[in-house]
């Protein structure tokens, strides 16, 4: 019978050619915190989310290049990184490999998925329906925000931009964004502030088109009751410019002007700057028909990761100073105090082996049901709102990692799946191993 001859650890091995969908070069991988060590990541191969089996590893053998990858046949999506293909062969000399045995040590599609179809919905505790989410940033030393049904996406700033001869004073130029092109307005200016530095791009729709705000620094999303939140005073609407604050925010970190991003210009600025928008081929976009899913982005290290907007609280920065329980585990980096309640605080980069990770510049407040912890980061980069229909259940792998990442997003940046955290499993298993911990330490006595 034919076989696929390959390399792997200076020695050839053998498969049958029918089992093999397709040969690729490696591309990046996403890393899957606490996975086994032969799982070398995921990738979006073929339209699919794809486990990536350094077959290296599996095998025992001295690691190799791993450079190309065999995108294998059947139901649940794998692929064996292989140091070399050497082509088809009758050859029956040449070891045949046991491909099923080897994914069996790394994947086990039938008893991973059942447990994922089993694992019951997370309990959510019950919200204040009309509590408002919102994204805060900075114009100045000022705090503004808009409220996160109004924004599309965070992209950082561009480093160039064309002018616009005869636009509005406050249009910057315009970028490239997906397959057409993106006004850039100044939005300091907009509020008769001075003018903000290279930062960060709020991507609103107005008018129909997407139009990015340049703002100066993202302080992250925030959720807040409907208590919190008050009508602007007529009086901060009495100036000549076309923005106006909405409402008014009140959190641990003071007062916050709510923009609508559907108010902040007149009927005549709108329709030039879609027009601006219109000035290339735009890419269809059922934007107001496709359910979308809004995943706040972090960053552990040199990793990317998501969490559901819908549990986060807040985000802010590390306090300068913890309480660190006695005798708690390296991942508990201590515990500290937010609207009034003890929040213990994770270090994400620990529980997630995280590479390259620098000092935690990012807390992130999370809930879900009774749980509730803040988590550390690295850094957290914004929000993206992404079509529901990329967001797959996550390969059935073992170890933790099938529990902590139940869903991912197929395609992100450079073509990587971006892994979306599970936050009910994550608290969870922050409890069980802190459980553990403590009962290690007391020599099993809890």
């Amino acid at each position: 019978m034919t076989a696929l001859v390959f390399e792997v650890g200076a020695k050839r091995w053998a498969m049958e050619a029918g089992e093999v969908a397709a040969v690729a070069r490696r591309p990046v991988l996403t890393r899957v915190p606490n996975a086994p060590p032969a799982l070398a990541g995921l990738c979006a191969l073929q339209g699919r989310m794809t486990p990536v089996i350094e077959l290296s590893r599996a095998l025992g053998l001295r690691e190799g290049a791993g450079a190309l990858l065999l995108a294998l046949c059947g139901d649940e999506p794998a692929a064996l990184a292989v140091d070399r293909v050497h082509g088809l062969s009758d050859d029956a000399s040449v070891e045949r490999l046991d491909v099923r045995s080897v994914l069996a040590q790394a994947i086990s599609p039938g008893e991973a998925a059942a447990a994922q179809q089993a694992r019951p919905e997370p309990t959510r505790r019950r919200v204040d329906s009309q509590a408002l989410g919102l994204l805060a940033f900075s114009l100045g030393r000022q705090r503004f925000a808009f409220p996160l049904a109004d924004v599309r996406a965070v992209i950082p700033a561009p480093a160039e931009l064309l002018p616009v001869p005869g636009a509005d004073p406050v249009v910057l130029g315009v970028a490239a964004y997906g397959e057409g092109v993106l006004p850039v307005v100044d939005l300091a200016a907009l509020l008769g502030l001075s003018a903000a530095g290279q930062g960060k791009l709020i991507v609103v729709e107005i008018g129909g088109a997407p139009v990015g705000l340049r703002v100066e620094r993202i302080f992250g999303a925030l959720r807040l009751a409907s208590r919190a939140v008050s009508p602007a005073p007529a009086a901060l609407n009495r100036g000549a410019g076309e923005a106006r604050v909405t409402a008014i925010a009140r959190d641990a970190s003071g007062l916050t002007a709510v923009l609508a991003a559907n108010r902040l210009f007149d009927d005549a600025t709108t329709q030039r700057l879609e027009a601006l928008a219109q000035a290339a081929p735009q890419r269809a976009q059922p934007a107001r028909t496709v359910a979308e899913a809004a995943i706040l982005v972090f960053r552990l290290g040199n990793e990317r990761y998501g969490l559901p907007v819908e549990v986060i609280e807040a985000v802010g920065k590390p306090p300068a100073k913890l309480a660190v329980p006695p005798n708690a585990p390296p991942f508990l980096a201590g515990v500290t105090s937010h609207r009034g309640e003890t929040y213990p605080l994770v270090d994400l980069r620990l529980r997630f082996a995280a590479t390259g990770a620098a000092k935690a510049r990012a807390v992130i407040f999370i809930r879900s049901g009774e749980a509730a912890a803040g988590l550390l980061a690295s850094a957290v980069e914004g929000l993206a709102r992404m079509p529901r229909e990329k967001l797959e259940r996550a390969p059935a792998v073992v170890g933790d990692a099938g529990a902590l990442f139940a869903r991912a997003f197929a395609t992100e940046a450079e073509g990587r799946p971006l892994l979306v955290a599970d936050p009910a499993s994550l608290l969870g298993q922050a409890r069980r191993d802190l459980v553990a911990w403590t009962a290690s330490r007391a020599g099993g006595r809890v």
